[in-house]
């Protein structure tokens, strides 16, 4: 296909994925205006807990619906037909100015910090920004593992305690084929509503994966890593926690913890009374 008319097409199919988070993020819009709806016709007399799990399943949907939105982002790089064509073609050298540009597009239009592809064959690694290096298994540990598995998706969340700025990374890879992709963006706007809502000045709000592996908390943030749920809470096992949390029916609940899922993904939004 002629350079102009790929140039083109990179612009029309980004439209169309434009469309379709769109049209995801209107839905999303119109399952949380019924979440505050039900929240505003509660009783006075209802308990304070389940108040509190109505504010928590609000926040929860907004982030799931921004993690939504990137996977589609993510996925869409990593089957795109006019990289994998040019990854087929032995990655001649007047083509990879698209790949930039296509990168770069994708950055701009969904406002993203990065936009990323990696051919799993060769394991070289572009950014929107150019060509970085081919990934090593001493180096890119990360990368290896993640390829090793049979997992589309890698979701991760990391601190930059230098620009004091928090990304959400989402990756995809094709697992019968070669193309890995990676977009980030600013979650400081989460971290802004997860400081600054009425449930914050009620006790802790955390995010977490199944195993209890903590993704933001207050100590993360000073700059603590690896914490776990059961560290914090000292229960012993945070798999335990986590599964009789989620278990239970109508707001998962136990005592001063609320739960609340944060989609397929297998991340729980955490909200520790004081």
């Amino acid at each position: 296909m002629p350079t102009n008319n790929k140039r083109s097409f990179i612009k029309q199919t980004c439209k169309h994925l434009f469309l379709l988070i769109l049209l995801t993020s209107i839905s999303t819009i119109g399952h949380s205006n019924e979440a505050k709806n039900s929240f505003n016709k509660t009783p006075n007399s209802a308990p304070q807990s389940h108040l509190n799990q109505k504010l928590l399943d609000n926040l929860a949907l907004s982030i799931s619906a921004r993690i939504s939105n990137m996977q589609i982002i993510a996925k869409s790089l990593a089957n795109d037909a006019h990289i994998h064509e040019w990854v087929n073609n032995e990655f001649t050298a007047n083509e990879e100015p698209l790949l930039l540009e296509k990168l770069n597009f994708y950055v701009s239009t969904f406002n993203l910090t990065s936009a990323s592809f990696a051919d799993k064959n060769t394991n070289k690694y572009w950014n929107h920004e150019g060509f970085l290096r081919v990934l090593t298994p001493e180096i890119d540990t990360w990368y290896f593992a993640y390829t090793a598995t049979q997992n589309a998706d890698l979701i991760s969340i990391y601190h930059d305690m230098n620009k004091k700025r928090v990304d959400l990374y989402v990756n995809y890879q094709q697992i019968t084929g070669n193309g890995l992709s990676g977009v980030a963006s600013s979650f400081n706007s989460f971290m802004d509503k997860l400081a600054n809502n009425e449930l914050a000045s009620k006790g802790t709000l955390i995010i977490t994966d199944k195993l209890g592996n903590i993704k933001v908390h207050p100590r993360i943030l000073a700059g603590e890593k690896n914490l776990k749920v059961a560290d914090l809470f000292n229960v012993g096992d945070s798999n335990t926690l986590l599964r009789k949390l989620s278990s239970q029916t109508g707001g998962a609940q136990a005592g001063k913890f609320l739960i609340s899922s944060l989609g397929e993904v297998e991340w729980y939004l955490v909200f520790v009374a004081d």
